[in-house]
């Protein structure tokens, strides 16, 4: 498990009891990925706290492949805050990792070992153009991931994500890769999917201006190919249910001809950076 100081954050110690495994984190709070999620509120990407949780149940479990079972978000994370991971391991081979910060549980997440396989060609849905509402998303650069919302409509999005929006994370060591100099990171896909999400949630609700946005919950998202840098990944978004304060979506993304990441299930909610912060 990394050690050493990564773009980001630093882990700042772990400690082995039995089969438990409990890491503390520091997130820096003027790493450039903060000040594009958010520039009004810094908020700790959910998707960040899913690759640690990875690192842990590697270094606890062994294996390289996880599949997120489930992760559900009960609070923001803001960097400058000490966060506690604790992870432990059950007989089926999951791992559950607990994240607190301030005394507070901000996260519960459930990884299984994946053993996907990848997925025949899906053929991508046409529909009516729609507004693009892509600048109406608070993240910027380096977290802007999206290129442009490509159709929008009947309660289905499709987006793009370019290489020239992941430049920024060649190299880094702040999301997992197992070649960071040519391989997306896992976790970056998913939250490119996610902006393309909330972007289809926007064109729903459009009396939010530039809203964070908060995933409170994921199930069952699976990696099923690695994409290289130079690839384009095609996003497809559908609104499952809406409820007051919350929209649940479903989708997957693809790089050429291959469907690279499955995602079964997302909620999330659109809430005003002045309520966000009043909360904090």
């Amino acid at each position: 498990m990394r050690s050493a100081t990564a773009a980001a954050y630093r882990l700042a110690r772990a400690e082995h009891s039995g089969g438990t495994l409990t890491a503390t984190v520091d997130f820096d709070p003027g790493a450039p990925i903060f000040a594009g999620h958010y520039p009004e509120l810094a908020v700790v990407p959910g998707v960040l706290l899913i690759d640690i949780a990875c690192l842990l149940a590697t270094e606890l479990a062994g294996g390289a492949q996880w599949r997120i079972h489930s992760a559900q978000f009960s609070s923001p994370v803001h960097p400058g805050t000490p966060v506690t991971l604790t992870a432990d391991t059950r007989a089926d081979g999951e791992v559950r990792i607990a994240v607190s910060s301030g005394g507070r549980k901000t996260a519960s997440i459930r990884l299984r070992p994946d053993d996907s396989e990848p997925l025949e060609t899906r053929e991508v849905a046409q529909h009516p153009s729609g507004e693009p509402v892509v600048s109406r998303l608070p993240h910027r650069p380096p977290m802007a991931l999206l290129d442009g919302a490509i159709t929008v409509g009947d309660g289905r999005l499709t987006a793009h994500c370019h290489r020239e929006s992941i430049e920024f994370h060649r190299y880094s060591t702040t999301f997992s890769s197992p070649d960071p100099a040519a391989i997306w990171p896992a976790t970056l896909m998913l939250e490119a999917w996610c902006q393309a999400a909330a972007v289809l949630m926007m064109t729903l609700e459009p009396e939010f201006t530039t809203p964070a946005v908060l995933i409170s919950r994921l199930a069952t998202v699976r990696t099923r190919a690695e994409v290289e840098m130079g690839e384009t990944l095609e996003l497809s978004v559908r609104l499952l249910e809406r409820f007051p304060d919350a929209s649940t979506c479903t989708g997957y993304a693809r790089a050429g001809q291959r469907t690279v990441l499955d995602i079964d299930r997302l909620t999330a909610t659109l809430r005003p950076f002045d309520q966000l912060r009043s909360s904090s």
